[in-house]
């Protein structure tokens, strides 16, 4: 068997790989995937099961999020207000590249040129 040492390393390494935890429960005796990913700093969505409202109490706005469980509406808006201001982001990028970067560059260089 891994040390205790060795396996809270290889979670920390798959907690470091993921966003946020994501547990759609509908009954739950933990669950310890919450104090995995709180352990390692990772934000949780989690249905009230379990010890989920223990924690929920005491979390940071942002930590532990809960709907209740089975309620898959409010897990849709949950889920779309993650997602909604990484696509902002992404959207406000849209279309560039390094390629369309260097022709800008070119462009306004050959500008300042006409204007020597």
């Amino acid at each position: 068997f891994p040390s205790f040492e060795v396996t809270e390393n290889l979670y920390a390494c798959l907690y470091d790989m993921v966003d946020y935890l994501l547990i759609p429960s509908l009954y739950e005796g933990g669950p310890m995937a919450l104090l995995e990913a709180l352990s390692t700093g990772i934000p949780v969505i989690a249905a009230d099961v379990g010890w989920v409202s223990d924690f929920a109490r005491e979390a940071a706005v942002g930590d532990l999020t809960i709907f209740v469980p089975g309620d898959v509406e409010a897990l849709k808006r949950l889920l779309t207000g993650l997602v909604a201001p990484r696509l902002r982001r992404r959207r406000l990028v849209e279309g560039m590249s390094y390629g369309r970067y260097a022709a800008d560059l070119v462009a306004f260089f050959g500008r300042i040129k006409e204007m020597r």
